[in-house]
Order: C-alpha cells, then structure tokens, then sequence
C-alpha cells in the first residue's frame, strides 16, 4: 500500500494561525474594539445590501457565521477522514466555552446564545464547503489529495 504524502507544514501553520487570531478576537477583554469592526464592516456591507435588508443585529450574526468558515473548510480539506458535522459540533462546543468565558470573566463583552448559533452555523457550512472543495479537487486531479496534489 502506497504511503500518503504529508500534508504540507504551511496549511496547517495558516490554520493555526487563523485559530490563534480568531481567539484573540473573541476573547479580547474589550468589547468596543469588535464593535468599531463590525461597523467598519458593515459601513463597507451597507454599500452593497441596504440597511433595510442587514441591520446591524442581523450584520453582527452573519459576520459571526463567516468567521467562523475559513477554519472549518480548511481543517475538513487537512484532515480528510473526518466528517463535516464535527466541525461544527466543535464550533458549537467551543463557542459555548467563548461565550461562557466572556459571561464569568469579561465583563465589557456580552455573551449571546445568536453567536453560539451562528458559528456553529458558518462552520457547518465552512465544513460543506471544503467536502466540496476536497471532492471536487478529486475529480478534477484525479488525485487522493487535494492539498498534496502535482497535477495542474
């Protein structure tokens, strides 16, 4: 049998790196420093959907869910064995220690149910995204993996 090829260092260091960054934003003691980037953000978002349809509260949701997808893709595209729900599983699991954190310890942030529900959410569909990314890599490549491929 044939020895799979490593994965290469850099994917998981961008993983890793993601998650560390994603930490410091979600347990960062201030809460006004998150709420200056959601507007940031969602000055840039009202240019192309109106106010009408993305208030702010339902703004603050979707950029929770899309958070966390980038993490959710590329941990289901590094390890190929395992299966899009426990991403999100984990995501719900370990948004609810986040939040729970942040209910016990810090004080200026405020715990919501919403983004426990949201990343779970966006971490399923992060998770989706890269089982997709990954199968159609296959067909594609021909190859068994994705992220190691040679093919063009």
């Amino acid at each position: 049998m044939p020895r799979r090829a490593p994965r290469p260092w850099w994917a998981y260091a961008v993983l890793v790196a993601y998650l560390a960054g994603l930490l410091v934003l979600v347990l960062w003691p201030e809460g006004s420093l998150l709420f200056r980037l959601q507007l940031q953000l969602g000055e840039w978002m009202w240019t192309v959907v109106p106010y009408s349809w993305m208030p702010f509260g339902r703004l603050s949701f979707v950029l929770n869910a899309l958070v966390a997808v980038p993490a959710a893709a590329l941990a289901t595209v590094l390890l190929p064995r395992s299966r899009w729900w426990h991403w999100a599983l984990l995501a719900g699991v370990l948004s609810v220690g986040v939040e729970l954190v942040q209910w016990r310890y810090l004080p200026e942030r405020s715990p919501e149910l919403s983004d426990v529900v949201a990343n779970t959410l966006g971490a399923g569909a992060g998770a989706l995204l890269g089982r997709r990314w990954r199968s159609g890599s296959h067909q594609q490549t021909g190859a068994s993996d994705p992220v190691n491929s040679t093919d063009p």
